[in-house]
Protein backbone atom coordinates (compact mmCIF):
# COMPACT_ATOMS: atom_id res chain seq x y z
CA UNK A 1 0.00 0.00 0.00
CA UNK A 2 1.01 3.63 -0.49
CA UNK A 3 3.25 5.18 2.14
CA UNK A 4 2.31 8.50 3.68
CA UNK A 5 5.33 10.18 2.11
CA UNK A 6 4.13 9.17 -1.38
CA UNK A 7 0.87 11.09 -1.20
CA UNK A 8 0.38 13.93 -3.70
CA UNK A 9 0.74 17.53 -2.57
CA UNK A 10 -2.44 18.76 -0.93
CA UNK A 11 -3.62 15.24 0.00
CA UNK A 12 -3.55 14.50 3.75
CA UNK A 13 -3.94 11.08 5.36
CA UNK A 14 -4.46 11.02 9.14
CA UNK A 15 -4.39 7.37 10.23
CA UNK A 16 -6.30 6.38 13.40
CA UNK A 17 -7.42 9.98 13.84
CA UNK A 18 -10.43 8.88 15.93
CA UNK A 19 -10.26 6.52 18.87
CA UNK A 20 -13.05 4.02 19.54
CA UNK A 21 -15.10 6.41 21.67
CA UNK A 22 -14.95 9.12 19.00
CA UNK A 23 -15.97 6.61 16.33
CA UNK A 24 -18.99 5.53 18.34
CA UNK A 25 -19.95 9.18 18.83
CA UNK A 26 -19.71 9.75 15.07
CA UNK A 27 -21.83 6.66 14.45
CA UNK A 28 -24.44 8.21 16.71
CA UNK A 29 -24.42 11.32 14.54
CA UNK A 30 -24.80 9.15 11.43
CA UNK A 31 -27.73 7.32 12.99
CA UNK A 32 -29.46 10.62 13.79
CA UNK A 33 -29.03 11.77 10.17
CA UNK A 34 -30.30 8.51 8.71
CA UNK A 35 -33.33 8.49 10.99
CA UNK A 36 -34.48 11.68 9.24
CA UNK A 37 -32.91 11.13 5.82
CA UNK A 38 -32.81 7.37 5.17
CA UNK A 39 -30.34 5.78 2.80
CA UNK A 40 -31.58 5.43 -0.77
CA UNK A 41 -30.35 4.02 -4.07
CA UNK A 42 -29.20 6.56 -6.63
CA UNK A 43 -29.31 5.86 -10.39
CA UNK A 44 -27.15 6.93 -13.29
CA UNK A 45 -28.29 9.63 -15.71
CA UNK A 46 -29.66 8.38 -19.05
CA UNK A 47 -29.24 4.64 -18.31
CA UNK A 48 -31.00 4.54 -14.94
CA UNK A 49 -28.51 1.89 -13.72
CA UNK A 50 -28.41 1.78 -9.90
CA UNK A 51 -25.27 2.77 -8.04
CA UNK A 52 -23.85 0.06 -5.79
CA UNK A 53 -23.36 2.57 -2.97
CA UNK A 54 -26.39 3.65 -0.95
CA UNK A 55 -26.35 7.30 0.02
CA UNK A 56 -27.86 10.06 2.07
CA UNK A 57 -26.97 13.68 2.87
CA UNK A 58 -26.98 16.31 5.56
CA UNK A 59 -26.71 20.07 5.29
CA UNK A 60 -28.23 22.79 3.17
CA UNK A 61 -27.94 20.72 -0.01
CA UNK A 62 -27.68 17.06 -0.93
CA UNK A 63 -26.06 15.38 -3.92
CA UNK A 64 -28.60 13.47 -6.01
CA UNK A 65 -28.54 11.66 -9.33
CA UNK A 66 -31.23 9.86 -11.30
CA UNK A 67 -32.18 9.08 -14.87
CA UNK A 68 -34.61 11.97 -15.21
CA UNK A 69 -32.70 14.83 -13.62
CA UNK A 70 -29.04 13.79 -13.87
CA UNK A 71 -26.35 14.86 -11.41
CA UNK A 72 -27.45 17.75 -9.23
CA UNK A 73 -27.66 19.29 -5.78
CA UNK A 74 -31.07 19.80 -4.22
CA UNK A 75 -32.44 20.89 -0.86
CA UNK A 76 -34.82 17.97 -0.23
CA UNK A 77 -34.58 14.19 0.09
CA UNK A 78 -35.80 12.63 -3.20
CA UNK A 79 -37.76 9.89 -1.40
CA UNK A 80 -39.21 11.59 1.68
CA UNK A 81 -39.54 15.05 0.15
CA UNK A 82 -38.20 16.54 3.41
CA UNK A 83 -35.24 18.93 3.85
CA UNK A 84 -31.92 17.31 4.68
CA UNK A 85 -31.06 17.35 8.40
CA UNK A 86 -28.33 19.76 9.51
CA UNK A 87 -24.67 18.74 9.55
CA UNK A 88 -23.76 17.61 13.10
CA UNK A 89 -21.79 20.17 15.06
CA UNK A 90 -19.18 17.53 15.83
CA UNK A 91 -18.40 17.19 12.12
CA UNK A 92 -18.28 20.95 11.64
CA UNK A 93 -15.79 21.19 14.51
CA UNK A 94 -13.66 18.47 12.90
CA UNK A 95 -13.75 20.32 9.55
CA UNK A 96 -12.50 23.53 11.16
CA UNK A 97 -9.84 21.84 13.28
CA UNK A 98 -8.40 19.79 10.41
CA UNK A 99 -8.54 22.23 7.50
CA UNK A 100 -8.23 25.58 9.29
CA UNK A 101 -11.08 26.87 7.08
CA UNK A 102 -13.23 29.64 8.54
CA UNK A 103 -16.20 29.15 6.23
CA UNK A 104 -18.07 25.97 7.12
CA UNK A 105 -19.28 23.28 4.71
CA UNK A 106 -22.96 23.24 3.71
CA UNK A 107 -23.14 19.66 2.45
CA UNK A 108 -22.28 16.30 3.96
CA UNK A 109 -22.57 13.24 1.74
CA UNK A 110 -22.89 9.80 3.37
CA UNK A 111 -21.83 6.83 1.25
CA UNK A 112 -22.79 3.44 2.71
CA UNK A 113 -20.85 0.49 1.28
CA UNK A 114 -21.57 -3.21 1.64
CA UNK A 115 -19.07 -5.85 0.57
CA UNK A 116 -20.10 -5.58 -3.11
CA UNK A 117 -20.16 -1.78 -3.35
CA UNK A 118 -17.64 0.21 -5.35
CA UNK A 119 -17.15 3.84 -6.25
CA UNK A 120 -15.27 4.37 -9.51
CA UNK A 121 -12.62 6.99 -10.09
CA UNK A 122 -14.18 10.44 -10.17
CA UNK A 123 -13.50 14.10 -9.42
CA UNK A 124 -15.47 16.14 -6.88
CA UNK A 125 -15.95 19.13 -9.16
CA UNK A 126 -19.68 19.81 -8.84
CA UNK A 127 -19.24 22.32 -6.02
CA UNK A 128 -19.26 26.01 -6.88
CA UNK A 129 -16.23 26.65 -4.67
CA UNK A 130 -13.38 24.43 -5.85
CA UNK A 131 -10.89 26.08 -3.51
CA UNK A 132 -12.69 24.48 -0.55
CA UNK A 133 -11.18 21.13 0.50
CA UNK A 134 -12.98 17.80 0.84
CA UNK A 135 -12.84 16.03 4.20
CA UNK A 136 -13.60 12.29 4.44
CA UNK A 137 -14.03 10.10 7.52
CA UNK A 138 -14.03 6.29 7.34
CA UNK A 139 -16.03 4.17 9.80
CA UNK A 140 -16.40 0.39 9.73
CA UNK A 141 -14.60 -2.15 7.56
CA UNK A 142 -11.28 -1.52 5.84
CA UNK A 143 -11.47 -0.07 2.35
CA UNK A 144 -9.02 0.24 -0.52
CA UNK A 145 -9.01 3.90 -1.50
CA UNK A 146 -7.66 4.73 -4.95
CA UNK A 147 -5.75 8.00 -5.36
CA UNK A 148 -5.18 9.12 -8.94
CA UNK A 149 -4.04 12.34 -10.54
CA UNK A 150 -5.65 15.24 -12.35
CA UNK A 151 -6.58 13.05 -15.35
CA UNK A 152 -7.93 9.51 -15.68
CA UNK A 153 -4.69 8.45 -17.39
CA UNK A 154 -2.48 9.29 -14.41
CA UNK A 155 -1.09 6.41 -12.30
CA UNK A 156 -3.31 5.23 -9.46
CA UNK A 157 -1.92 4.70 -5.99
CA UNK A 158 -3.80 2.81 -3.29
CA UNK A 159 -4.33 3.55 0.36
CA UNK A 160 -5.75 1.13 2.93
CA UNK A 161 -8.32 3.05 4.98
CA UNK A 162 -9.35 1.68 8.37
CA UNK A 163 -12.11 2.68 10.74
CA UNK A 164 -11.24 5.99 12.38
CA UNK A 165 -8.98 7.20 9.56
CA UNK A 166 -9.46 10.67 8.12
CA UNK A 167 -8.35 12.04 4.77
CA UNK A 168 -8.73 15.50 3.37
CA UNK A 169 -7.56 17.02 0.13
CA UNK A 170 -7.49 20.48 -1.36
CA UNK A 171 -5.20 22.89 -3.16
CA UNK A 172 -3.29 21.08 -5.93
CA UNK A 173 -5.10 17.82 -5.05
CA UNK A 174 -8.62 19.29 -4.99
CA UNK A 175 -9.52 17.81 -8.39
CA UNK A 176 -7.65 14.53 -8.24
CA UNK A 177 -9.45 11.39 -9.36
CA UNK A 178 -10.26 9.07 -6.47
CA UNK A 179 -12.56 6.19 -5.61
CA UNK A 180 -13.23 3.15 -3.43
CA UNK A 181 -12.17 -0.16 -4.99
CA UNK A 182 -12.89 -2.73 -2.33
CA UNK A 183 -14.43 -3.31 1.11
CA UNK A 184 -12.77 -5.98 3.28
CA UNK A 185 -15.63 -7.76 4.98
CA UNK A 186 -15.25 -8.50 8.69
CA UNK A 187 -12.25 -6.28 9.41
CA UNK A 188 -14.16 -4.11 11.89
CA UNK A 189 -16.85 -4.78 14.47
CA UNK A 190 -17.90 -1.14 14.78
CA UNK A 191 -21.12 -1.42 12.81
CA UNK A 192 -21.92 -4.88 14.13
CA UNK A 193 -21.93 -3.54 17.68
CA UNK A 194 -24.19 -0.67 16.61
CA UNK A 195 -26.31 -2.64 14.17
CA UNK A 196 -29.44 -3.11 16.21
CA UNK A 197 -29.52 0.45 17.54
CA UNK A 198 -28.92 2.10 14.19
CA UNK A 199 -30.80 -0.27 11.94
CA UNK A 200 -27.75 -0.96 9.80
CA UNK A 201 -27.37 -4.09 7.71
CA UNK A 202 -25.91 -7.14 9.35
CA UNK A 203 -22.82 -6.89 7.21
CA UNK A 204 -20.13 -4.68 8.80
CA UNK A 205 -20.34 -2.00 6.16
CA UNK A 206 -18.48 1.29 5.83
CA UNK A 207 -20.12 4.71 5.91
CA UNK A 208 -18.09 7.39 4.19
CA UNK A 209 -18.70 11.01 5.18
CA UNK A 210 -17.56 13.76 2.83
CA UNK A 211 -18.49 17.36 3.58
CA UNK A 212 -18.35 19.99 0.87
CA UNK A 213 -19.09 23.65 0.74
CA UNK A 214 -20.05 26.07 -1.99
CA UNK A 215 -19.26 29.75 -1.86
CA UNK A 216 -21.37 32.67 -3.02
CA UNK A 217 -19.94 35.59 -4.91
CA UNK A 218 -18.23 37.86 -2.40
CA UNK A 219 -19.82 41.22 -1.67
CA UNK A 220 -16.67 43.04 -2.76
CA UNK A 221 -16.81 41.28 -6.10
CA UNK A 222 -20.41 42.39 -6.54
CA UNK A 223 -19.39 46.00 -5.90
CA UNK A 224 -16.58 45.70 -8.43
CA UNK A 225 -18.80 44.09 -11.04
CA UNK A 226 -21.92 46.23 -10.61
CA UNK A 227 -20.91 49.67 -9.34
CA UNK A 228 -17.39 50.02 -10.75
CA UNK A 229 -18.50 48.41 -14.02
CA UNK A 230 -21.42 50.82 -14.33
CA UNK A 231 -19.20 53.82 -13.61
CA UNK A 232 -16.80 52.73 -16.35
CA UNK A 233 -19.73 52.26 -18.73
CA UNK A 234 -21.06 55.72 -17.85
CA UNK A 235 -17.58 57.22 -18.14
CA UNK A 236 -17.23 55.92 -21.71
CA UNK A 237 -20.51 57.61 -22.59
CA UNK A 238 -19.41 60.93 -21.07
CA UNK A 239 -16.12 60.87 -22.99
CA UNK A 240 -17.83 59.96 -26.26
CA UNK A 241 -20.39 62.73 -25.81
CA UNK A 242 -17.69 65.35 -25.51
CA UNK A 243 -17.00 65.73 -21.80
CA UNK A 244 -18.74 66.29 -18.49
CA UNK A 245 -20.03 69.79 -19.18
CA UNK A 246 -21.60 68.89 -22.48
CA UNK A 247 -23.09 65.63 -21.17
CA UNK A 248 -24.68 67.17 -18.08
CA UNK A 249 -26.13 70.08 -20.04
CA UNK A 250 -29.04 67.77 -20.94
CA UNK A 251 -31.56 67.09 -18.14
CA UNK A 252 -32.48 63.71 -19.64
CA UNK A 253 -28.83 62.61 -19.58
CA UNK A 254 -28.45 63.82 -16.00
CA UNK A 255 -31.39 61.57 -15.11
CA UNK A 256 -29.82 58.72 -17.08
CA UNK A 257 -26.54 59.05 -15.16
CA UNK A 258 -28.20 59.24 -11.74
CA UNK A 259 -30.44 56.26 -12.49
CA UNK A 260 -27.47 54.23 -13.73
CA UNK A 261 -25.69 54.69 -10.41
CA UNK A 262 -28.83 53.96 -8.35
CA UNK A 263 -29.56 50.80 -10.33
CA UNK A 264 -25.94 49.66 -9.95
CA UNK A 265 -26.20 49.99 -6.15
CA UNK A 266 -29.45 48.01 -6.15
CA UNK A 267 -27.86 45.32 -8.33
CA UNK A 268 -25.21 44.68 -5.67
CA UNK A 269 -27.94 43.24 -3.42
CA UNK A 270 -29.74 41.26 -6.13
CA UNK A 271 -27.66 38.06 -5.96
CA UNK A 272 -26.32 36.06 -8.87
CA UNK A 273 -22.90 34.54 -9.42
CA UNK A 274 -20.41 33.39 -12.03
CA UNK A 275 -20.33 29.81 -10.78
CA UNK A 276 -20.00 26.71 -12.94
CA UNK A 277 -22.46 25.10 -10.53
CA UNK A 278 -23.17 21.40 -10.66
CA UNK A 279 -23.28 21.18 -14.47
CA UNK A 280 -22.17 23.73 -17.05
CA UNK A 281 -22.43 23.95 -20.83
CA UNK A 282 -18.93 25.36 -21.27
CA UNK A 283 -19.26 25.20 -25.06
CA UNK A 284 -21.56 28.23 -24.87
CA UNK A 285 -18.95 30.48 -23.28
CA UNK A 286 -18.16 31.95 -26.70
CA UNK A 287 -21.22 34.23 -26.36
CA UNK A 288 -19.43 36.13 -23.56
CA UNK A 289 -17.12 37.66 -26.18
CA UNK A 290 -19.86 39.21 -28.38
CA UNK A 291 -21.75 40.19 -25.21
CA UNK A 292 -18.71 42.15 -24.06
CA UNK A 293 -17.87 43.68 -27.43
CA UNK A 294 -21.43 44.75 -28.22
CA UNK A 295 -21.84 46.03 -24.68
CA UNK A 296 -18.77 48.27 -24.94
CA UNK A 297 -19.83 49.52 -28.36
CA UNK A 298 -23.27 50.33 -26.96
CA UNK A 299 -21.68 52.40 -24.21
CA UNK A 300 -19.53 54.45 -26.58
CA UNK A 301 -21.14 54.59 -30.04
CA UNK A 302 -24.63 56.05 -29.27
CA UNK A 303 -23.25 59.12 -27.42
CA UNK A 304 -20.56 59.53 -30.07
CA UNK A 305 -23.07 59.57 -32.95
CA UNK A 306 -25.25 61.96 -30.93
CA UNK A 307 -22.34 64.38 -30.60
CA UNK A 308 -21.42 64.06 -34.30
CA UNK A 309 -25.03 64.28 -35.48
CA UNK A 310 -24.62 61.03 -37.40
CA UNK A 311 -27.74 58.90 -37.86
CA UNK A 312 -29.56 60.64 -35.03
CA UNK A 313 -33.28 60.66 -34.41
CA UNK A 314 -34.70 64.15 -33.81
CA UNK A 315 -36.39 65.38 -30.66
CA UNK A 316 -35.46 65.97 -27.01
CA UNK A 317 -38.65 64.15 -26.06
CA UNK A 318 -37.07 61.02 -27.48
CA UNK A 319 -34.32 61.27 -24.87
CA UNK A 320 -36.89 61.08 -22.07
CA UNK A 321 -38.65 58.15 -23.73
CA UNK A 322 -35.27 56.47 -23.79
CA UNK A 323 -34.74 57.14 -20.06
CA UNK A 324 -38.12 55.60 -19.23
CA UNK A 325 -37.38 52.53 -21.33
CA UNK A 326 -33.92 52.30 -19.75
CA UNK A 327 -35.40 52.17 -16.24
CA UNK A 328 -38.07 49.69 -17.32
CA UNK A 329 -35.45 47.48 -18.93
CA UNK A 330 -33.13 47.56 -15.91
CA UNK A 331 -36.05 46.69 -13.65
CA UNK A 332 -36.97 43.75 -15.87
CA UNK A 333 -33.31 42.75 -15.97
CA UNK A 334 -32.86 42.74 -12.18
CA UNK A 335 -36.24 41.37 -11.13
CA UNK A 336 -35.39 37.76 -12.09
CA UNK A 337 -32.01 38.06 -10.35
CA UNK A 338 -33.77 38.91 -7.09
CA UNK A 339 -36.17 35.99 -7.66
CA UNK A 340 -33.47 33.41 -8.43
CA UNK A 341 -30.74 34.75 -6.14
CA UNK A 342 -27.53 32.72 -6.40
CA UNK A 343 -29.13 30.35 -8.90
CA UNK A 344 -28.80 33.18 -11.43
CA UNK A 345 -25.45 32.63 -13.09
CA UNK A 346 -23.45 34.47 -15.71
CA UNK A 347 -22.69 31.03 -17.13
CA UNK A 348 -25.00 28.39 -18.60
CA UNK A 349 -25.03 26.14 -15.54
CA UNK A 350 -27.20 24.20 -13.12
CA UNK A 351 -26.60 25.48 -9.61
CA UNK A 352 -26.73 23.55 -6.30
CA UNK A 353 -30.33 23.29 -5.14
CA UNK A 354 -31.54 24.41 -8.56
CA UNK A 355 -35.33 24.36 -8.80
CA UNK A 356 -37.55 25.26 -11.73
CA UNK A 357 -39.33 28.60 -11.16
CA UNK A 358 -42.59 28.82 -13.12
CA UNK A 359 -44.58 31.44 -11.23
CA UNK A 360 -44.77 35.24 -11.32
CA UNK A 361 -43.15 36.74 -14.37
CA UNK A 362 -41.74 33.31 -15.20
CA UNK A 363 -45.31 32.14 -15.71
CA UNK A 364 -45.45 34.28 -18.87
CA UNK A 365 -41.91 34.44 -20.26
CA UNK A 366 -39.00 32.10 -19.75
CA UNK A 367 -36.20 34.65 -20.17
CA UNK A 368 -37.39 37.95 -18.66
CA UNK A 369 -33.88 39.10 -17.78
CA UNK A 370 -32.78 38.86 -21.41
CA UNK A 371 -35.81 40.82 -22.54
CA UNK A 372 -34.86 43.38 -19.91
CA UNK A 373 -31.36 43.57 -21.40
CA UNK A 374 -32.76 44.36 -24.84
CA UNK A 375 -35.16 47.01 -23.50
CA UNK A 376 -32.28 48.55 -21.51
CA UNK A 377 -30.14 48.76 -24.65
CA UNK A 378 -33.04 50.28 -26.60
CA UNK A 379 -33.66 52.89 -23.90
CA UNK A 380 -29.96 53.78 -23.68
CA UNK A 381 -29.78 54.22 -27.48
CA UNK A 382 -32.88 56.42 -27.63
CA UNK A 383 -31.57 58.57 -24.78
CA UNK A 384 -28.78 59.48 -27.22
CA UNK A 385 -31.14 59.48 -30.22
CA UNK A 386 -28.90 56.90 -31.87
CA UNK A 387 -30.13 54.76 -34.76
CA UNK A 388 -26.83 52.83 -34.69
CA UNK A 389 -27.46 52.03 -31.03
CA UNK A 390 -30.78 50.47 -32.00
CA UNK A 391 -28.95 48.36 -34.58
CA UNK A 392 -26.47 47.23 -31.93
CA UNK A 393 -29.42 46.14 -29.79
CA UNK A 394 -30.71 44.07 -32.73
CA UNK A 395 -27.24 42.58 -33.21
CA UNK A 396 -27.26 41.45 -29.58
CA UNK A 397 -30.07 39.06 -30.49
CA UNK A 398 -27.60 36.73 -32.26
CA UNK A 399 -25.54 35.66 -29.19
CA UNK A 400 -28.58 36.07 -26.96
CA UNK A 401 -30.66 33.52 -28.86
CA UNK A 402 -27.68 31.14 -28.89
CA UNK A 403 -27.42 31.56 -25.14
CA UNK A 404 -31.15 30.95 -24.66
CA UNK A 405 -31.07 27.76 -26.72
CA UNK A 406 -28.11 26.42 -24.73
CA UNK A 407 -29.86 27.17 -21.44
CA UNK A 408 -33.10 25.56 -22.56
CA UNK A 409 -31.25 22.45 -23.68
CA UNK A 410 -29.52 22.16 -20.30
CA UNK A 411 -32.74 22.80 -18.37
CA UNK A 412 -34.55 20.23 -20.50
CA UNK A 413 -31.92 17.63 -19.65
CA UNK A 414 -32.10 18.55 -15.97
CA UNK A 415 -35.87 18.76 -15.44
CA UNK A 416 -37.18 16.59 -18.29
CA UNK A 417 -40.95 16.52 -18.86
CA UNK A 418 -41.50 19.19 -16.20
CA UNK A 419 -39.54 21.67 -18.28
CA UNK A 420 -41.16 20.50 -21.53
CA UNK A 421 -44.59 21.25 -20.06
CA UNK A 422 -43.42 24.65 -18.82
CA UNK A 423 -41.95 25.49 -22.22
CA UNK A 424 -45.19 24.53 -23.96
CA UNK A 425 -47.24 27.10 -22.04
CA UNK A 426 -44.84 30.07 -21.99
CA UNK A 427 -43.06 32.37 -24.43
CA UNK A 428 -39.30 32.30 -24.87
CA UNK A 429 -38.48 36.03 -25.09
CA UNK A 430 -41.22 38.23 -26.58
CA UNK A 431 -44.75 37.53 -25.23
CA UNK A 432 -47.10 36.75 -28.05
CA UNK A 433 -44.32 36.64 -30.68
CA UNK A 434 -41.41 34.39 -29.74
Amino acid sequence: MIEVRDLPAGFHYLAAFFDEAAQLALMGDVADILARAPLFVQTMPRTGAPLSVRMSNAGEFGWVTDREGGYRYQAIHPVTGQPWPPIPQRLLDIWSAVTGEVQLPNLCLINYYDSDARLGLHQDRGESSLDAPVVSISLGDDATFAVGGSTRKDPVRRLELRSGDLIWFGGPSRLIFHGVERIRLGTSSLLQRRQLEFGARRRPDQPHLAPYRSRRMKFGHRILLDIVGSLIYLGLAVVAFGGVARFFAHPALIALAVLTIVIAVIAVFAGGNLSRGVREDSANRWVLIPFGVIGLLSAFVPPLTDRLGFWVLDGETLRWIGVVLYVAGCTLRLWPVFVLGDRFSGLVAIQPGHALVTTGIYGVIRNPSYLGLLVTMLGWSLAFRSAIGVLLMALMLVPLVARIRAEEKLLGEQFGVEYDAYRARTWRLFPGLY
